[in-house]
């Protein structure tokens, strides 16, 4: 979870040290917020049909996201704003996939009678890895350039 939010925070100033607009550089995050919301909307859909064990659907998702994830300051080494804007979707889209699948997957493993605890674990350990993986990413940018 510590590279969780570096896309939603450092996009904006990453489209534009690529030599973006403000306007494209702020509407590449937008779009990534709205594939988000489907994505999260599509996993849930998707989760219901059964066709996957919940942990084979989470893992699905967390590995796509850690792909585009890797792929975000590649995408835009050549100037190319359509691929910086289709790799910033395919990560908004996993992103909120993953979100709305991590929840239904905490009772599976830990059991029901154990579920309240392990959410409020599983929120501990993902909210310091959200908190410190965003100066962190700013700080790797200020040391390597």
């Amino acid at each position: 979870n510590v590279g969780y939010f570096v896309p939603y925070f450092h996009l904006v100033a990453h489209g534009r040290q690529a030599g973006f607009s403000q306007y494209q550089a702020a509407f590449v995050m937008s779009a990534a917020g709205m594939s988000d919301i489907l994505g999260r909307v599509v996993s849930g859909w998707f989760s219901d049909l059964r066709l996957l064990r919940l942990i084979h659907v989470l893992s699905l998702w967390v590995m796509l996201a850690g792909i585009f994830i890797i792929l975000l300051p590649v995408s835009s080494l050549n100037g190319s704003y359509p691929a910086l804007m289709v790799t910033s979707l395919l990560y908004g889209f996993c992103s909120g996939a993953l979100t709305s699948v991590v929840f239904a997957v905490v009772p599976n493993i830990v059991g029901a009678e154990r579920t309240m605890g392990a959410l409020g674990l599983l929120m501990l350990i993902e909210s310091v890895a959200g908190l410190l993986g965003t100066p962190l990413s700013g700080y790797l940018k200020d040391v390597t350039g």
